[in-house]
């Protein structure tokens, strides 16, 4: 009878789990923020259930139309609005779902024509120039590093970059787990945190940089999660970063993280896995931040709590990492310039040593005739030519020209032990006299330089 019991237990249990796991899929919850009302609007993009929250109670309007089949569709419970031009697309990590939520018409319209999904859980989206990106998010037991975008022109996702840095399996089984991605717009740049690493993505140049490593045991509070839905955007270059019991204001591109974490908590959210409601972690006021916490002891189930955007003062200021001043491109850049460097002067070097050595033996003039009758025999006119006798008699020539060889086979009978030059009659016109290098000279000479 025990064991009966416990089966039934097991079996209730089972579906119990098995009813929650779909409809955390089912919710396909998008909101945002109404000034005029304050309240928050949340729309399910699944049945087109429209939902309006107030501070003390909770409205229920009537459904958006949709015009797509939602069966199949596996949502996370919250998606991101967008506003593109005079439309608010809504996006959703892990499909490639895009949706066109028209608050006019209270109509919902599916806008993408994606076939394949669950790569992308938990990725960051953002808004660049009008069009849509998203960047990582989990599937298929892998971390992605693919920066993809949203055509409208294909009504579909296609691959904007790869990251220099490869895809990963996470470690869901540990205590502390770090996800983070923000877009900068004064500059233009991604950044993004990978196994606690930073690299930021320039869309000018379409080029990836490792910006330096992330000390996260020193930096964050002990057993601190992040995961890429608890950031808030503040400004162009500044997030909010809420933790179970910390919170941050991180500015990647200055290297700046502040903890901003007030006395009483208020700007913490460490109830985030509770989130039945489909809420952001944020919305923006004028001045404040609203904050939704939630509490099984009020009626709505939910509290507000408001925020200044700017705290009165920070608990302590850091680096966001250890920046690093060469990146693998310049220190590679740096060793070639280093290495034609060296090289260029042990040539120099070796160059005015054989200079040095071989001035020892001839002189230039002596060098040049040298190098020229080494490749060949040298006629009567070439002869005078490498002397600049040209413009000389034609007596002078011939006393300059014996007087040259003669030297020259004297100073290498020393140097040498035999003569250099010899005399030939030319091949062409035996009255002519040709000069070419004695072979025992060449080989001698071969030897000693």
């Amino acid at each position: 009878m025990f064991k009966k019991h416990n089966s039934h237990t097991f079996f209730w249990l089972l579906l119990t789990c098995l009813i929650t796991s779909k409809s955390g899929y089912s919710e396909g919850f998008v909101s945002w923020f109404s000034t005029s009302e304050r309240a928050i609007h949340r729309i399910s993009v699944l049945n087109g259930n429209h939902v309006v929250f107030y501070e003390n109670h909770t409205d229920t309007l009537p459904d958006f139309k949709i015009n797509y089949p939602s069966e199949g569709l596996r949502l996370n419970i919250r998606g991101h609005m967008y506003p593109i031009g005079d439309r608010m697309l809504a996006v959703f990590g892990g499909s490639g779902a895009v949706f066109n939520v028209d608050t006019v018409n209270e109509e919902i319209s599916k806008i993408d024509r994606t076939m394949f999904a669950g790569y992308n859980f938990d990725a960051y989206s953002f808004e660049r120039k009008d069009t849509i990106f998203s960047f990582g998010g989990y599937g298929f037991w892998v971390e992605n590093n693919l920066l993809t975008y949203y055509s409208e022109v294909r009504k579909e996702w296609s691959v904007y970059s790869a990251g220099t840095f490869p895809p990963y399996n996470p470690d869901f089984t540990g205590e502390r787990s770090y996800k983070f991605s923000f877009y900068d717009r004064s500059i233009d740049k991604l950044f993004v945190l990978r196994q606690s690493v930073f690299y930021s993505f320039d869309f000018r140049t379409n080029e990836w940089e490792r910006l330096g490593q992330v000390h996260v045991d020193d930096l964050f509070a002990e057993k601190e999660k992040f995961a890429q839905s608890m950031a808030h955007r503040l400004n162009d270059s500044t997030v909010m970063l809420f933790g179970g019991s910390r919170t941050y204001y991180v500015i990647p591109k200055s290297n700046i993280i502040y903890d901003v974490t007030l006395p009483n908590g208020l700007n913490t959210n460490g109830q985030r896995t509770q989130n039945k409601f489909g809420f952001d972690c944020g919305y923006d006021l004028e001045n404040e931040i609203l904050i939704t916490k939630f509490s099984d002891k009020l009626p709505q189930g939910y509290l507000w709590e408001f925020v200044n955007r700017i705290p009165r003062k920070y608990n302590y200021e850091s680096p966001l990492y250890d920046r690093v001043f060469l990146s693998t491109q310049a220190k590679l850049n740096l060793a070639l310039f280093a290495f034609l460097l060296l090289g260029g002067f042990l040539t120099f070097k070796i160059r005015n040593a054989y200079l040095n050595r071989r001035s020892q033996y001839y002189s230039e003039e002596q060098w040049n005739f040298i190098q020229a009758i080494d490749k060949k025999a040298l006629s009567t006119d070439e002869l005078n030519s490498i002397l600049n006798l040209n413009d000389s008699s034609w007596e002078v020539q011939r006393r300059k020209r014996s007087e040259f060889i003669k030297n020259m086979n004297e100073l290498s009978l020393n140097q040498l032990g035999c003569e250099l030059v010899e005399r030939k009659r030319s091949p062409e016109d035996k009255r002519q006299v040709v000069y070419t290098m004695n072979g025992d000279a060449k080989s001698k000479l071969a030897r000693l330089m």
